[in-house]
Order: structure tokens, then C-alpha cells, then sequence
């Protein structure tokens, strides 16, 4: 007996164990030639394998076919040359076996061939509880369907050549060893029958359809589902306004279907606050109701899997995205009530060449003061050195750290609220400026994100922010102002985000003349401040400004790229 990865016992008295196979040569030799040359083998009582796909009939478990003409590697791997991949299937009785115990058995196998545990690089395991590459995290394969269709065998999928068929007697070994430890029996295969696939026809295996950390898969195939997937990622991530509200939504409604289907609850509500967020899945076809429940698709499991295995490069690509400005123009219903800057000789304000500061990026270039600068320098010959450099640049504009003064009202919640979060992230990756985040709702302030040039650190600020309770405005106000103060921060700009008036006062009664009396405030302190609202409260919103001094945009609603549109023209604004 080879000692057990782990404790193997179970109940019954059953002990699992690899058996000590001194010399399988012979009957391994024997073995490729029927599984090359023949088309199929049982292995041992439980086993089938080769090349092609199996069909079983759950109404005949003791029969299971293989359909020649259906190459397994083509099938599940998009492979262009048939017989790379052996489709290795060993049956039980219906039960979960644990994908990681099957693993952790068959990197111990491979581990006694000659070829090493490395093999197992190029073995994939399926069961009932996940699946993935025997050497990788194991933590694909979880979509429902793909769970159901393996509970009475597990599937085995491994890149071997002829000479290496004796890691098949392992394989097969290290999978009833997995079985055995589940506490489950060995279903035993009588009848292999043979069928041929039927030219032209296409294989239903969208139940068997998920991403996964395979190597077997074909490069250019490989390439293009991830593109595909990637490409699907990048829209549901800018439209719900970022990869963590994807991926929270679709391991939302996947939780809540795991636990329905091992009858920890009964029913399965969509998540609270993401109607929207549902809706926008079912109509990507990543998500369906089923009555009051909501559960995701094929597709939907996919895209879950998906965000497992890629996602680094998923953040990476929707950084990008956030990069870009917006191509749309603020809205034409702005009105500014800070008083002009007043121009000194000398200082008008323009575009005008001036020597780069150190550490400054390089803007268009002024050629002929820079080939100027170089010829002063040294008369005889043109040799440009970075001291010489000259830039145009448009001093009418200036770049200020943003404070997000945030509106976290219960009636900011969905898409609002997306769309400031959007917003916050958008400007810290499209500026060189540190960025700030403070919410008021209910009768509190946070300040959630301190000024930070740290992406990580805003994300998991916007994460805590959860819309609920009233609007108290004047108390936001007047504690964003504060922290500013404390914060030094360099030309701060306090943005104010609200979808309606204040709730709740702070000195008086009167909410909003409390919100008119911390405006003044800010303008005494000589604060730079806008306000982005909505059209329905432009009265109280204009008289809010005018008391700030500062500038006011009236939007139609509150969306993501029309709120970023507005933060770099204020950011910028003289």
C-alpha cells in the first residue's frame, strides 16, 4: 500500500489506497494499442477511455458508448489534430465526488510514473463538486449544469501519447481511490458500445461549457474565447460601473443558487438594491428568472469563471477604459457664481512656451524656443539635450485634487450611485491629482477615502458605501470642508454629487437654509466647489451655489460619463 495523501478512512471501515504496481509495462503496452488503434477500453470494472467522446443512457448504467468520429480534443479543446486528448471517464453510484481529493490522488499517481507529477500539467478532473487542471487551483467547473452532468462518473481529460499509457492504469486508480474515500461505490461498466457520429452534426455540450485553467486547449481557439469573454467583461463592467460591481452581482446570485441547490434555503430572491443590475444581466443573457428567483445561465457561469481565471487582466483592461475622457460635452445648463479672476501685466492667462518643470510630463512641444534654448547653449552644432526642452502649455488651466462630496441618500441607490463610484475611480486613473471620497447619509459623514493616488485604497472605500437614509447635506458640507482644511491638500476642488435636497438640518429646523448656511461657509473660506443635481432641484441647487460661490451643473440624471465629463472640465476650470 502507498500512503494516502491524506486520512483516507471512511465510514465502513474503507480504507482508499493507490495499489503498488512493480512493473505495468505489458498490459500498459497492450493497452495503447487498444486504445490507439481499437477506438475504446474499459480499465478495470469502473473505467472507460478513449480518444472520442462517451454517451451513457442513465436508464442502462451499465452500458456506455464512445462515438467515433467525435474526437474528444476537438469537442472539449477546439484541437485541430484528433487522438491528442484520451477522455478518460470512471463511473460510481450518483454522489459527490470531492474534485480536489481526485487531484490530490492522481499527482501522487503520476508522481511514481517515469514521467513525474509534472503530467499532471496536462490533466484536467471534472466531478460533482468543480473541476480544473489536476496541478492548478481547482476552482473552476462550479456552473450547475456542468456539477449535474458528473455525478455518477468522474471525467478525466489528459494529453498522453502511446508510450505514456501506463499513466492511464494511475489515472484510473487515483479516481477510484477518490471514490472510495467519498464514502461512494464503484459502478461497474459491462457493456462498451460503439456509434458513429453522424457527419455534420454538432455536439450539444453547453452543459459542459465553462471557463477553466486547462493547457490543452488549441493557442488560437484559446485566443479567441478569451477575447470573446474579455470583450463581454469590459461591457458589463462599464455599464454597471466597474469590475467589482460585475463580479459582486454574479457571485451574489451564484451563492444564492448554491445554497438553494443543496436546500439550505427555498427560495431565492434577487439580491437586494440591483434590480437594474439584474435586468442588465438578464438582458445580456447572463442571468434568467425563474419566477420570484433568479439564476444564472450557461453563459452567466462562464462569465463567473471567467473573472476567477483572468482577473488581473480584467482590472488591467477596465483601468484603461476608465482612462479614457469621456466623448460627450458637459451639459449646456451650467451656471457659475465665482467671481472672475482678475488678470495682472505680465500674467495674462494663455498658452505661452515655458521651460518643463522637473518631474512634470512633457506637453506639446515649443520647437523653436527649444531648438533656441539649444543653439544658445552650444552655436556650432545642434545637439538638443533634455535642459533645452521647451512646452506649450495652456495656463488657463489648472489641475486641482478632487474631494467627492457623495450623496448616499436611500435614493441614490443603483445607477446613481454607480455612477459616482465610476466617477471617483475615472479620475484618479485620468489625472495626475490625488482624489478624496466623503458620503453623507442618514446623520453621518464618512470620509471613505482619505486623498490617495492609490487605486486599491479608493476601490475598497467605494465598496463600504451602501445608499440608505436621508440627506444631511449641511452636516456633508460642512465636514468635507473640514477635512480639506486638515488634509492641506494642493488647489482643492470639493465636487458635490446629490440627487435631491436636504432631509435632515443641522443647526435650525430648517434643513435647507442649514444647507444655505454651510455654502456661505465654504465661501468665506475661499473653497473652489461645484455641485452636480438634477433638474427638479435646480432652484434650491443654484441658490446652494451662489452661496458657495461656485459652479453648477443641472443634469437630467445622474450617469457615469456625463458626471466624468463635468469632473475634468471643473477640474481644469480657471
Amino acid at each position: 500500500m502507498l500512503p494516502n495523501p491524506a486520512a483516507g478512512t471512511v465510514s465502513g471501515g474503507a480504507t482508499a489506497a493507490l495499489p503498488n504496481w512493480p512493473d505495468i509495462h505489458e498490459p500498459a503496452a497492450e493497452l495503447a494499442g487498444i486504445v490507439w488503434e481499437e477506438s475504446a477500453a474499459r480499465i478495470g470494472q469502473s473505467a472507460v477511455a478513449s480518444p472520442f467522446l462517451h454517451t451513457f443512457d442513465p436508464t442502462a448504467p451499465d452500458s456506455v458508448a464512445f462515438v467515433v468520429g467525435a474526437d474528444a480534443g476537438s469537442i472539449f479543446y477546439h484541437r485541430r489534430t484528433p487522438g491528442q486528448i484520451i477522455h478518460l471517464d470512471i463511473f460510481h453510484e450518483v454522489g459527490e465526488v470531492d474534485h480536489t481529493r481526485v487531484a490530490a490522488w492522481a499527482r501522487q499517481a503520476l508522481g511514481l510514473t517515469p514521467y513525474g507529477e509534472s503530467l499532471a500539467d496536462q490533466v484536467d478532473v471534472q466531478t460533482g463538486t468543480g473541476g480544473g487542471r489536476v496541478s492548478g487551483s481547482l476552482r473552476f467547473g462550479k456552473k450547475i449544469s456542468l456539477r449535474r452532468a458528473h455525478m455518477n462518473h468522474v471525467h478525466l481529460a489528459a494529453k498522453l501519447d502511446r508510450g505514456q499509457s501506463d499513466a492511464l492504469l494511475w489515472l484510473v486508480a487515483a479516481a477510484e481511490a477518490a471514490v472510495i474515500e467519498s464514502g461512494l461505490q464503484i459502478r461497474q461498466v459491462q457493456r462498451l458500445e460503439r456509434q458513429v457520429a453522424t457527419p455534420g452534426e454538432n455536439q450539444d455540450l453547453s452543459p459542459y461549457s465553462s471557463p477553466t485553467d486547462s493547457m490543452l486547449r488549441e493557442d488560437s481557439a484559446h485566443r479567441l474565447d478569451e477575447e470573446q469573454m474579455m470583450q463581454s467583461a469590459m461591457e458589463i463592467s462599464d455599464e454597471l460601473g466597474g469590475v467589482d460591481e460585475m463580479r459582486r452581482a454574479l457571485q451574489e446570485i451564484a451563492a444564492l443558487e448554491e445554497l438553494r441547490a443543496t436546500g439550505s434555503i427555498n427560495r431565492m430572491p434577487p439580491p437586494p438594491g440591483w434590480d437594474d443590475v439584474v435586468e442588465k444581466l438578464v438582458s445580456e443573457h447572463l442571468a434568467k428568472r425563474d419566477g420570484r428567483r433568479v439564476v444564472l445561465t450557461d453563459k452567466g457561469w462562464e462569465l463567473h469563471d471567467f473573472l476567477m481565471l483572468k482577473s488581473k487582466e480584467i482590472e488591467m483592461q477596465f483601468r484603461r477604459l476608465l482612462r479614457k475622457a469621456p466623448g460627450i460635452k458637459p451639459p449646456r445648463d451650467r451656471a457659475s457664481f465665482s467671481e472672475p479672476r482678475a488678470s495682472r501685466p505680465g500674467k495674462a492667462w494663455g498658452t505661452r512656451p515655458m521651460t518643463l518643470p522637473a518631474g512634470e510630463w512633457l506637453h506639446d512641444i515649443a520647437l523653436p524656443e527649444t531648438i533656441a534654448a539649444a543653439l544658445a547653449r552650444y552655436p556650432y552644432e545642434l545637439s538638443v539635450v533634455p535642459e533645452d526642452l521647451r512646452t506649450y502649455k495652456d495656463r488657463s488651466k489648472r489641475s486641482a485634487d478632487v474631494c467627492l462630496l457623495i450623496d448616499a441618500s436611500a435614493s441614490m441607490a443603483g445607477k446613481r450611485i454607480r455612477a459616482a463610484k465610476y466617477l471617483a475611480q475615472h479620475l484618479l486613473l485620468a489625472s495626475r491629482e490625488k482624489i478624496a471620497v466623503a458620503v453623507f447619509q442618514e446623520g453621518s459623514v464618512k470620509i471613505e477615502v482619505p486623498f490617495t493616488r492609490k487605486l486599491s485604497l479608493v476601490q475598497a472605500g467605494l465598496a463600504r458605501v451602501q445608499p440608505m437614509g436621508l440627506t444631511p447635506l449641511a452636516e456633508g458640507l460642512i465636514q468635507a470642508a473640514e477635512f480639506i482644511k486638515e488634509a492641506r491638500s494642493r488647489k482643492p476642488l470639493l465636487l458635490l454629487i446629490t440627487d435631491g435636497i436636504p432631509t435632515v438640518p443641522k443647526w435650525t429646523l430648517n434643513p435647507l437654509e442649514d444647507a444655505l448656511q454651510a455654502a456661505s461657509m465654504l465661501e468665506r473660506a475661499r473653497m473652489r466647489f461645484g455641485c452636480i443635481g438634477l433638474q427638479p432641484n435646480k432652484t434650491f441647487l443654484q441658490a446652494l451655489s451662489r452661496r458657495a460661490h461656485g459652479t453648477l451643473y443641472v443634469v437630467d440624471e445622474l450617469e457615469k460619463k456625463t458626471l466624468a465629463s463635468i469632473a475634468n472640465r471643473e477640474r481644469h476650470r480657471p
